[in-house]
C-alpha cells in the first residue's frame, strides 16, 4: 500500500503512519492473523500487488509489452483462484488505467483483452489440472458460484436477489467498520472533486472509485452471507488508501499536537471499551439509518471546504486517531477472545472444544466443523458451512457418517452459522448416526457409530 501510495504522491510519512495505523490494527486486519483465510490473505495482496505493478509499468515507464501483459495477466490469473468474483473489476480498471497514461483509446483495449485472457486461460488451465489430481468435479466452483449468488433468496431471480440485497445493505455495515467507513465517505467526495486535471489525479480517482464499485458489488452479490462491510478483506487496503490521498491532498499541511493525538486515541479505546466491547448484536441501535451517515459524511466535507477549514482539518485528523483507538479496543478484545471472531461472536467453548479434540485425534486425523474449528484442531477438516445451506449435499454426510470416513463431527447450538437449532436435517442426521459425546458451552462433539 505503501508502494502505491509513493506512485501517487510525494513521500508523506504522516499519511503513511496514518495508514498503517488504520490498516494493522483494525479488528480485521487481527481476525486474518489470526485464522487465516484465501479471501484475507491471498487475494488482497493480489489485488494490491495488480494495482503496484499496473501504475510502475503503465504510469512510470509506458510500458504496455508483452513481459507486461504476462506479468500482469498472471496476477488476474492469481487473483481468479483466491476469488473468482471479486476480480472482475480488475479489467476496466486495467482498461481505464492504460487509456489514462498512453491517450489510445486502441490500444489500451488490446491490452487489457490482452492481459484478461492470459489469466482467464491460465485460470482455466490449472484449475482443471488441479480438479484431475484432486480427483474434483470441475464443475463444483460454477455450482457453488451460483449457489453463492442467491443464498438466502434462491427461490427468486438473480436480479430480484441484487435488488433486495442493496435494499437491505444497511444491515451488512457492521458498526466496527462504521468510523472508518465515515473516513472513507468523506475521502472519497474530496478526491473525487479535485478540480486537478493531472494524468495523477485521475488516476487517484480511478483508484477510489475501483474501491467504491467492489464495496457495491460485495453488497450487492455476496450480502446474503456476510457483506462487503463485515468481511471486507479485498478492498479494505484501497478504502484506506482513499483516506491517505484525501489527506495528502487537502490536509497535509495540519499540525497535530502529539498530546492531542494520544487523547483521542485514548478516548477511540475508552469508548468502545464501555459503549460496545465486542458485541455484534449491537449494530442496528447506533447505526441503523445509513442516511445518517452519509449526512455526516457530507457535512464533514462541506466544513472542509469553507472558511472552518483548518479546524475542520484538525478535527479529521484527530478523528482518524479516532478510530485507531477504536479499532485497537476491538482487536484488542478478538485477539484474546475465548469464543469464535470469524463466522458467528459469542459461542462460548471454544477452547475446550479445540482441546478436546486435539486430544482425541491423531495429527492427521480429520473432522467435520466450520473453519475455526477446523484450523485450530491439527488444521485438517472439512468444512461443514455448505452442507447447512446445501440440502444436495445432506446424502454426502450420510455417507461420510455411515462409512465411518471421518470420526468427530461439531456443531453448535443457540448461536452460530452451524446452529444445528435452525438446521433440524442436519440435527436429524447426526443424532441417527451418530453420539453427542462432548458438549463445550454453545459447541456439541459428535462422534460417529463405529
Amino acid at each position: 500500500m505503501i508502494l502505491i501510495l509513493r506512485r501517487l504522491i510525494k513521500k508523506n510519512e504522516t499519511a503513511e503512519a496514518l495508514l498503517l495505523g488504520l490498516y494493522l490494527l483494525n479488528p480485521y486486519t487481527i481476525a486474518n492473523t489470526t485464522l487465516p483465510d484465501i479471501d484475507s490473505t491471498v487475494l488482497p495482496v493480489v489485488i494490491l500487488l495488480f494495482i503496484y505493478f499496473s501504475l510502475r509499468y503503465l504510469l512510470q515507464k509506458k510500458d504496455m509489452s508483452n513481459k507486461v501483459g504476462l506479468i500482469l495477466g498472471s496476477l488476474f490469473g492469481l487473483a481468479l483462484w483466491s476469488k473468482l468474483t471479486t476480480p472482475l473489476i480488475i479489467p476496466p480498471f486495467l482498461a481505464c488505467l492504460a487509456f489514462i497514461t498512453s491517450k489510445d483509446y486502441k490500444k489500451s483495449i488490446v491490452f487489457t483483452l490482452k492481459v484478461t485472457l492470459v489469466g482467464f486461460f491460465g485460470f482455466i488451465i490449472t484449475y482443471f489440472v488441479y480438479c484431475k489430481l484432486l480427483n474434483l468435479s470441475t464443475t463444483y466452483t460454477y455450482h457453488f458460484l451460483l449457489d453463492s449468488f442467491s443464498k438466502g433468496t434462491s427461490s427468486d431471480s438473480l436480479l430480484v436477489s441484487v435488488l433486495n440485497n442493496l435494499e437491505y445493505a444497511r444491515n451488512f455495515v457492521y458498526w466496527p467498520t462504521l468510523p472508518v467507513v465515515g473516513l472513507f465517505g468523506v475521502s472519497f467526495i474530496g478526491v473525487m472533486l479535485d478540480k486537478d486535471k493531472s494524468e495523477k489525479t485521475k488516476i487517484k480517482k480511478l483508484l477510489v472509485l475501483m474501491s467504491l464499485l467492489v464495496a457495491i458489488f460485495y453488497i450487492a452479490l455476496i450480502a446474503p452471507f456476510g457483506g462487503f462491510f463485515k468481511y471486507p478483506f479485498p478492498v479494505f487496503g484501497i478504502l484506506i488508501l482513499t483516506i491517505a490521498l484525501f489527506y495528502d491532498r487537502y490536509i497535509r499541511d495540519t499540525k497535530i499536537n502529539l498530546l492531542y493525538a494520544f487523547i483521542a486515541t485514548a478516548i477511540g479505546f475508552v469508548v468502545e471499551k464501555i459503549f460496545w466491547g465486542d458485541s455484534m448484536f449491537l449494530n442496528r441501535k447506533p447505526f441503523g439509518h445509513l442516511a445518517f451517515l452519509i449526512l455526516i459524511v457530507v457535512v464533514s466535507y462541506v466544513l472542509l471546504k469553507i472558511n472552518t477549514r483548518r479546524v475542520a482539518a484538525s478535527m479529521f485528523v484527530l478523528y482518524i486517531f479516532f478510530c485507531i483507538g477504536f479499532q485497537l479496543s476491538i482487536s484488542r478484545i478478538q485477539a484474546t477472545a475465548p469464543y469464535p471472531t470469524k463466522y458467528e461472536y459469542g459461542q462460548a467453548g471454544l477452547d475446550q472444544t479445540t482441546a478436546y479434540l486435539r486430544s482425541n485425534t491423531d495429527p492427521n486425523e480429520t473432522i467435520w466443523s466450520m473453519k475455526d474449528v477446523g484450523y485450530y484442531v491439527n488444521n485438517k477438516y472439512y468444512e461443514s458451512y455448505g452442507y447447512y445451506f446445501d440440502q444436495s449435499l445432506e446424502n454426502d454426510l450420510i455417507n461420510m457418517l455411515k462409512s465411518s470416513k471421518v470420526r468427530y463431527y461439531v456443531v453448535t447450538t443457540g448461536i452460530g452459522q452451524d446452529n444445528i437449532d435452525a438446521h433440524p436435517n442436519i440435527k436429524q442426521i447426526l443424532d441417527t448416526n451418530a453420539v453427542r459425546e462432548k458438549e463445550f458451552g454453545n459447541f456439541v462433539i459428535y462422534k460417529s457409530k463405529e
